[in-house]
C-alpha cells in the first residue's frame, strides 16, 4: 500500500534521513520506533508532502506521491501531527468538521462523526467546548478524530502518546487498535517502544536518520538489544 524507497532529507546540510526504506501493507499498524531527534517526525512530514526528499521515492497504492501535502491528502494519506496543533478558539465539533473540509458528502460526515463520538464518548461532551480547554488526553483523541473525519486510506501518527499521562496513553493505544480492526490502516511514530511494539504488526527502528533493525512487533519486543536500548529492561 505504502512503500518509501530509499529516500534522503535534509535540513540545509544537516542529513535528517538517510536512505530509509519501509512498506506498510494494507489494515497493518506499522511502528517507527525511535529515540527524540531519531528522525521520526522528518519521515512523517516527507510521507505527508510537507518535506521534499532530495533523492528516492514515496508510492502509494502504486502511484508516486506529488510533493504538495494537500495533493498527498486528497489521495488519502492522512498526517495527525506531533503536539496534536488544534485550532484553539474552535470547538470541539468544528475542529472535528475542519477534518472532513475536503469532502461533499454532508450524510456520511454526519455518519462519522456519530462514530468518532461513539469512539471517544467525551468528546460528545465537549462538543461545544473550545479545543485550547480540553486536558492533553482529550486533545490527542480529537486529533485523532480530525484525523478520520477525512476518511484516510492510511493514517500517519507522529508521538500520538507524547505528553500523555499512563491513563491516557493506554486509552489512546487501546483507540488505534479499535481503529485499526475498524478498517483504517495505521503509519506510528513513538518514543514509547514498549506501547507501539505491542499493538504492531510490524516495525522499524531509527536510530540517528536511518532504520537499524526491523521486524514484526513481537520480535522486537523480544530483542534483548531494543529491551536494553528502548525498554530498561536488562
Amino acid at each position: 500500500m505504502l512503500e518509501v524507497r530509499d529516500i534522503n532529507v535534509y535540513y540545509g546540510k544537516i542529513h535528517a534521513l538517510k536512505g530509509v526504506s519501509l512498506s506498510v501493507k494494507r489494515g497493518e499498524i506499522v511502528s517507527i520506533v525511535g529515540a527524540n531527534g531519531a528522525g521520526k517526525s522528518t519521515l512523517m512530514m516527507t510521507i505527508a508532502g510537507i518535506l521534499k526528499p532530495k533523492n528516492g521515492k514515496i508510492m502509494f497504492e502504486n502511484k508516486e506521491i506529488p510533493p504538495l501535502s494537500h495533493k498527498v491528502a486528497e489521495m488519502g494519506i492522512i498526517l495527525v501531527p506531533e503536539r496534536r496543533r488544534l485550532f484553539a478558539n474552535l470547538t470541539v465539533k468544528e475542529n472535528l468538521l475542519l477534518g472532513a473540509f475536503l469532502r461533499k458528502d454532508k450524510e456520511e460526515i454526519r455518519r462519522d462523526m456519530e462514530y468518532i463520538y461513539t469512539l471517544f464518548p467525551i468528546l460528545k461532551q465537549r462538543e461545544r467546548q473550545f479545543a485550547g480547554t480540553l486536558s492533553g488526553g482529550e486533545q490527542q483523541m480529537l486529533a485523532l478524530g480530525r484525523g478520520l473525519m477525512a476518511k484516510p486510506r492510511i493514517l500517519l501518527l507522529d508521538e500520538p502518546s507524547l505528553g500523555l499521562s499512563p491513563l491516557f496513553t493506554k486509552e489512546v493505544f487501546s483507540s488505534l487498535v479499535k481503529i485499526n480492526m475498524d478498517g483504517v490502516t495505521i503509519l506510528l511514530s513513538e518514543q514509547n517502544a514498549n506501547k507501539a511494539l505491542q499493538i504492531s504488526h510490524k516495525a522499524y527502528i531509527l536510530e540517528t536518520g536511518r532504520v537499524v533493525l526491523s521486524g514484526t512487533g513481537m520480535e522486537l519486543l523480544e530483542n534483548q538489544k531494543i529491551r536494553e536500548a528502548y525498554l530498561g529492561v536488562k
